[in-house]
């Protein structure tokens, strides 16, 4: 039988360890956020605004390979600050796949800007698989 009284004792015990890593992702998710449309070479934010569908697909793509491996530290991490060190190095790696993608398709920020479809979609699946890979990575 369930009882109400260690029932909500277990819900006060877990609601601040919850808040606490809501918290830390979603702020380690907007310095993300922030410094990908900071780093690359087309304004992201703007075309965003201004409808550009190619822009919004790449800055997704590389949203959502960054909270793969959020969600996987979230799960794992034993500390606050553990989680908050590899955020950041995730974060790292999601910067690195987009330069490296630019080796291969120099003009992507041209492209997007265009509003070209093929290359932006084919940046965003690259952040999901770097994602993917890096959450994966994490099991330690």
């Amino acid at each position: 039988m369930f009882d109400v009284g260690t029932g909500l004792s277990s819900l006060g015990q877990g609601l601040l360890p919850f808040l606490v890593y809501f918290i830390v992702g979603l702020a380690l998710t907007g310095g993300f956020a922030a410094l990908y449309a900071a780093v690359t070479p087309h304004e992201e934010l703007k075309l965003i605004k201004s409808n550009n569908a190619a822009a919004a697909v790449s800055f997704s793509g590389a949203l959502l390979g960054f909270a793969l491996p959020m969600a996987h530290l979230i799960a794992q991490a034993v500390t606050v600050f553990e989680f908050l060190f590899w955020g950041i190095a995730a974060g790292l790696v999601q910067l690195a796949a987009f330069f490296l993608f630019r080796l291969v398709f120099p003009r992507i920020s041209v492209r997007i800007e265009g509003g070209e479809m093929a290359a932006p979609v084919a940046l965003a699946a690259t952040h999901v698989v770097i994602g993917l890979i890096n959450a994966a990575s994490l099991t330690y």
